[in-house]
């Protein structure tokens, strides 16, 4: 790996700020709402640890101390988080990749108060790579939930934790709401979009718009529904096509939001193939 750490450094902070303004990726999944479309999106790493190298594969969870009725369940969490990624693994067995490089973990729960109705769990983590430390995280998390037993309170607090260490690293998801610019209850096309029936909605558009190509109301609907499919490149073309029309700050953020979240996802797939 060319560079020295003051350059792997330099890297890590360019893609940090390049990271806050990456608007995150619509997937297929989505279901409809008064309003618009409320999709899952793909949100990038605040790290991406393929910039220390190319060859890391697996990221290993080696120990978590301090109260035991914590630790445990937040380290099996901690795995099973990362097993659900396609970016990277978690070592089985003690063996890892032939030629792959790892990440290894060390942690302590700093905090753990669980009882009926509340809890607090605070760990630190330290990620090492090529045995010295890399980054060290405090995470802290509380939940309120009157009458909830101690064992679903836990596993709120754990599950917490879990996610918000390895969204550190790892590609995760969360839900947005894609609003509409013209809900017409009359349209068709409103019509199949309210009922999360994207494909119909985008043929009953596309249709209107062969008779009326400058409805920018129209080309930005149909762009919120490509988005909603998950066709980011033909939903840009129509909020290119509804900005070039209407100079409008809503198309405006529309097409920042879907450009950048193909570059989102561009980038986690470049972190998978690497």
């Amino acid at each position: 790996m060319g560079g020295g750490n003051g350059d792997i450094l330099n890297h890590m902070r360019v893609f940090s700020k390049i990271q806050m303004f990456v608007v995150l990726t619509a997937l297929v999944s989505a279901c409809a709402t008064p309003q618009g479309a409320l999709v899952n999106v793909v949100v990038p790493p605040k790290y991406n640890l393929k910039l220390l190298s190319e060859e890391i594969k697996t990221v290993n969870m080696k120990q978590l101390s301090g109260a035991s009725e914590c630790a445990r369940p937040l380290k099996n969490r901690i795995d099973e988080e990362i097993a659900k990624t396609d970016v990277f693994k978690k070592e089985i067995g003690g063996f890892e990749e032939s030629g792959a490089t790892s990440i290894d973990v060390q942690g302590s729960v700093e905090k753990c108060s669980v009882s009926m109705g509340s809890g607090s769990l605070s760990a630190t983590f330290t990620i090492i790579y090529n045995g010295a430390t890399w980054r060290t995280f405090n995470i802290s998390k509380d939940t309120n939930r009157p009458g909830a037993p101690v064992g679903e309170v836990l596993d709120v607090v754990v599950q917490r934790v879990a996610r918000e260490f390895v969204s550190m690293f790892v590609p995760t998801t969360r839900q947005e709401l894609r609003v509409f610019k013209d809900l017409d209850k009359d349209d068709a096309g409103m019509t199949a979009a309210m009922n999360s029936n994207w494909d119909l909605a985008i043929e009953i558009w596309s249709k209107k718009l062969r008779k009326t190509p400058s409805d920018h109301f129209m080309l930005y609907d149909r762009g919120v529904a490509y988005e909603a499919r998950g066709d980011l490149k033909k939903a840009i073309a129509d909020y290119q096509k509804a900005l070039s029309i209407r100079k409008e700050e809503a198309y405006a953020q529309a097409l920042a939001r879907a450009q950048n979240a193909l570059k989102a996802l561009e980038e986690k797939e470049r972190m998978k193939s690497e």
